[in-house]
């Protein structure tokens, strides 16, 4: 059944309703983008409504499938209810297709003014900016400011040379695309209000899932202590999508007072157990870290929480501060045990510093995730060993191996130069990847190398060891108000690993897509058994 947010409309014909696509319904990680943009025109006398339909299924919901057309239905249903000014969405790069569809359908159903932003919007206007294209405006980069200028001019029947001076939009005039000049980023991020969370439903967001605070299921949201990211590995998007605003800071930051402020609010009012940091790399900046720490200490909100980080950015101080305000666990992006193939996608990263990190991690008794990535540039055998070795070694807590996967943006990408006839091959590349992005110099089988090393790295004994973290989350599960939740998110998440992952991971078919793997000529992952020993 489709769960629609039990609570009234706020605008009977709103000047703006932001949607969340329906291949977002299951999903437990709430549209923060929507929200918060949102909140900023709320701010500014905008009337806005959020439309973020839930279904109550762990399994990804695909586009195809008959529940996501009936969620379709929904949100031309309200859409034509409400009649708003304008619609916005977000798309990722593998519903770019969608979109457009869904975007005409919308056109022919009521007259309105249709804007998509995001990180792929971002990247490629032209993907949805063009002669008869059923999208009027492309928002590129950051989307608060851009937004409130945009539909205000809209609202006020601005014409023509108008737009021009709205920075930071993409528009079709006459016979060409048209780019404005982008917008210098937000300075301080303070003035960016909290996300509307009274706008979705958050008894469904904050229902206890293992997507937050990794695979241990735990009444959750996610929070952002900043935006971007200093780093410039090859293969990551995000330098590129915060390029496009004319400051080209690599990061900012929020202040630990507005952090903690925005903490205290989850878990005061919506009965909130436990915090994931949605940041590119939250311990970028260590004193700011330690200033959100104390503040949380000072407040002594009950509540624990996560974060990711790179090993380089991290210390036995940082993380003792850490642990001491609440910290449980921390997800690393590791990729490779191999310092050649860190180097080639510009880690800027010594192998020994992923060593160190989890050392201090398992002495101060934290939780840890370790990221890996199979398929990078000029891989071989040899690689794939020490990824395996570095993960017997270190021991994380839980590692999730998939496939780097070049997504436009990035530096990767850019050198394969796919185009859009691939952007299909996006919505499940990180479990099964299609030769044309295969840049790896070894001939195993990439989609059963990742399902049988997650396989072999991974237990529920592991998630259960007895750690300075694992009586941090039983002391906060045990004075929660959401007992009776617990109870049945650990019968629910039984069922979907009995019943759906782990007949996967036997198949080796990862992917939790229903798409059945291609026809590949390549060496079977189990063959690496021979080559690591020496055989």
């Amino acid at each position: 059944m489709v769960e629609e947010k039990k609570s009234h409309r706020i605008h009977e014909h709103p000047d703006i309703c932001l949607i969340s696509l329906p291949s977002r319904a299951h999903s437990t990680r709430p549209p923060l983008g929507l929200m918060t943009i949102c909140s900023y025109l709320e701010k500014h006398g905008i009337s806005v409504e959020l439309i973020d339909l839930k279904v109550k299924d762990l399994k990804i919901l695909e586009l195809e499938s008959p529940k996501a057309r009936e969620l379709e239905e929904k949100i031309i249903e309200m859409l034509k209810d409400m009649r708003p000014t304008m619609v916005g969405m977000g798309t990722f790069t593998h519903e770019v297709d969608y979109t457009l569809s869904f975007a005409k359908r919308i056109k022919s159903e009521i007259n309105t003014t249709i804007i998509v932003g995001g990180q792929h919007s971002s990247l490629a206007p032209e993907d949805f900016i063009f002669e008869n294209s059923p999208i009027d405006y492309v928002v590129v980069g950051e989307g608060e400011e851009t937004f409130r200028e945009l539909t205000r001019a809209i609202l006020d029947q601005k014409q023509g040379e108008a737009f021009h001076s709205i920075q930071s939009i993409s528009f079709w005039e006459k016979d060409h695309i048209q780019k404005t000049l982008l917008r210098p980023l937000i300075e301080p991020l303070d003035n960016v209000p909290m996300p509307a969370y009274e706008r979705v439903d958050m008894s469904f967001y904050t229902q206890p899932n293992p997507y937050a605070i990794r695979y241990f299921p735990l009444a959750s949201m996610y929070v952002f202590a900043s935006r971007g990211c200093p780093a410039h590995c090859t293969f990551c998007a995000i330098p590129s999508v915060w390029r496009y605003n004319e400051t080209k800071k690599p990061i900012r930051f929020r202040s630990a007072k507005a952090v903690a402020d925005e903490v205290e609010l989850l878990v005061k009012k919506y009965n909130v157990d436990g915090i994931y940091f949605y940041d590119d790399d939250f311990c970028v900046w260590k004193s700011h870290v330690i200033d959100i720490c104390k503040e949380f200490i000072e407040r002594k909100i009950p509540f624990v929480w996560g974060a990711e980080t790179r090993v380089d950015k991290v210390d036995e101080e940082l993380l003792t501060w850490m642990q001491k305000a609440g910290c449980i666990q921390i997800d690393f992006g590791v990729e490779s045990g191999s310092q050649a193939m860190l180097d080639a996608v510009n880690k800027n990263c010594k192998v020994e510093k992923i060593h160190q990190a989890f050392e201090i991690c398992h002495k101060l008794g934290i939780r840890t995730f370790a990221n890996m990535m199979y398929n990078l540039p000029g891989e071989t055998q040899e690689d794939v060993r020490m990824n395996q070795e570095l993960i017997a070694k270190i021991k994380p807590t839980t590692v999730s191996f998939g496939l780097m996967t070049p997504y436009p943006g990035s530096q990767i990408y850019d050198e394969i130069a796919s185009g859009k006839e691939d952007y299909h091959y996006f919505k499940e590349a990180e479990w099964k990847m299609p030769t044309k992005f295969v840049v790896a110099k070894h001939s195993l089988d990439l989609d059963k190398l990742v399902s049988e090393d997650n396989i072999r790295f991974n237990s529920p004994l592991q998630q259960l060891t007895p750690s300075t973290s694992m009586k941090m989350i039983l002391r906060q599960m045990a004075r929660s108000s959401r007992k009776m939740d617990y109870a049945k998110s650990f019968f629910t998440l039984g069922k979907f690993l009995v019943f759906d992952r782990l007949p996967r991971m036997i198949a080796k078919n990862v992917s939790p897509y229903s798409s059945k793997p291609k026809n590949k000529e390549v060496i079977p992952a189990s063959e690496i058994t021979a080559t690591s020993s020496g055989k």
